[in-house]
């Protein structure tokens, strides 16, 4: 297990600066971001770079995540993206998850979705975060990006239906974060998550979109 390696997702300014740092200070890093070019400008010493969609667990486990003990979620100003990242890493149990929060609200979410540490450009330097790693949700919750996210009685059109099939994202640009079956607790939605009558989801989304799917003819 790497346990004393650091995996960053995201390689933007914030990212790029933070897998420098890290570095400098003897911590070996895997940095993932989708973009080619981001990747390979964070090349050096004691990094190992990857091209690759990190909000899909498949993924995460391929590239040896599931060995580390910490990572880093930098991208934010994607809320979905955001979730989806924490969530996959969540799903891979890592035992200390960081994430980047572009204000309160998305701060509140990624805290209960299972981000242990959450911070904001304007608390945190990258500076500052490499020395710190080195050394039931509410009804309606609205974002800083236009995003809200919500709980909602799973539809009857969808039950029985394996997530993937249901092409949420595709056909109404939401995402379902989490399910609650009956006298249960919250767990994050998978690839293998299907919906019973009873079961409550959690799915984040611009208002309209949230708004359109409810009101879609066949909820």
């Amino acid at each position: 297990m790497n346990r004393d390696a650091v995996v960053v997702v995201g390689l933007g300014r914030f990212g790029g600066s933070l897998t420098t740092r890290l570095t400098r200070r003897g911590v070996k890093v895997l940095a993932i971001d989708t973009r080619r070019e981001a990747a390979h400008a964070a090349k050096g010493p004691g990094v190992t770079c990857a091209v690759a969609d990190a909000t899909d667990p498949a993924v995460l486990r391929k590239l040896g995540v599931a060995g580390y003990r910490r990572a880093v979620v930098t991208t934010a100003t994607d809320l979905q993206t955001s979730v989806l990242l924490v969530s996959a890493l969540v799903e891979l149990n890592i035992g200390e998850i960081w994430a980047k929060a572009v204000g309160p609200a998305h701060e509140r979410l990624l805290r209960r979705i299972g981000a242990h540490q959450v911070f904001t450009p304007a608390r945190e330097t990258g500076v500052r975060l490499a020395h710190l790693l080195d050394g039931q949700p509410p009804d309606r919750m609205p974002s800083d990006e236009n995003l809200t996210i919500t709980t909602l009685r799973a539809p009857l059109d969808r039950l029985g239906v394996a997530l993937p099939a249901l092409h949420l994202r595709d056909r109404y640009g939401i995402t379902l974060i989490a399910v609650k079956h009956e006298d249960g607790q919250f767990t994050h939605a998978s690839p293998t998550t299907e919906l019973s009558a009873d079961d409550v989801i959690l799915i984040c989304g611009h208002t309209e979109q949230i708004n359109a799917f409810t009101q879609r003819p066949d909820s």
